[in-house]
């Protein structure tokens, strides 16, 4: 048998010269052979005069499981940097992908809608640049759908729903949508006259409800933007409303509910001054 020192405040030990010895403790004594062995009674003498000297051990777990905790923390933030890297590499090139696909379906759109969705109100075809992408998309698909734009006195719209329909799914819809969506907005040319902005104020209370005081738009009421509009097409969208061109179709509710809303503009006149309220708007 041969004593093996641990070191400064370490682990004193005996080894036996055979493989025949248990260990186990008692008290603070490390016993190394059973006493059954047949081991040379000197050798067992020895062995029960090994003292276990303990350490903290205690200390040194919370230690090594400090530092295992905190490889574990930086590997597991490296993986997670780099998934979220990669996501975002694959969103971009999802969203490149997208907007260079909008932009070759907007190249049938700019024979009305202009070179940057600017409008042309000999093709009254109103400006679409900037508006934001939820609504462009919720009217290209009832313009799809026939749910918009089919009334027989609707003439832009009845131009619209052909087109519509060379968008071949969602994934058009949207692609497009977010192409004109991110087109830079010019400022409108006024072409209405004799609208009075100060009385308008008053008559557009009504249409802040929904499409925002300063005319933003209003998503959870499906209401679009108006800030930004042409006048032209403001008047035009006006009477449709209260001839019933637009607003008729039960299949869609969100017409039916502005179709009350132009009703209470009695007169040219007060669409007029609403207009001009709205041409106000920043």
């Amino acid at each position: 048998m041969r004593q093996i020192p641990g070191g400064e405040g370490g682990l004193q030990r005996s080894e036996c010269a055979t493989m025949r010895c248990t260990r186990g403790f008692v008290g603070t004594r490390m016993v190394l052979c059973s006493p059954q062995s047949t081991h040379d009674p000197r050798v067992r003498t020895a062995h029960a005069n090994v003292k276990f000297e303990p350490r903290d051990f205690a200390t040194q777990g919370t230690a090594l499981n400090k530092k295992f905790a905190a490889t574990l923390a930086t590997v597991a933030w490296s993986v997670l940097t780099l998934a979220v890297a990669g996501v975002a590499l694959a969103d971009a090139d999802s969203n490149s992908e997208a907007n260079a696909r909008g932009e070759v379906l907007f190249e049938l759109c700019r024979q009305c809608h202009g070179q940057e969705g600017e409008g042309k109100q000999p093709f009254l075809a109103p400006a679409i640049a900037g508006l934001d992408q939820w609504y462009i998309e919720s009217q290209l698909s009832k313009f799809k759908a026939g749910t918009r734009g089919l009334h027989p006195q609707d003439l832009g719209g009845l131009r619209m729903y052909p087109m519509s329909q060379w968008l071949a799914n969602e994934a058009d819809i949207s692609a497009v949508a977010g192409f004109v969506a991110g087109l830079t907005t010019a400022p409108p040319v006024p072409t209405i006259e004799g609208g009075d902005a100060h009385k308008g104020e008053a008559a557009y209370a009504l249409c802040a409800a929904c499409h925002g005081k300063a005319g933003e738009g209003n998503k959870v009421m499906n209401s679009p933007p108006l800030r930004g509009m042409s006048d032209w097409y403001l008047m035009t969208t006006l009477q449709k409303f209260k001839d019933g061109v637009r607003g008729s179709n039960a299949e869609n509710p969100t017409e039916m509910m502005m179709r009350g809303m132009a009703m209470s503009l009695t007169d040219e006149q007060a669409m007029k001054d609403v207009i001009a309220h709205i041409m106000t708007l920043k």
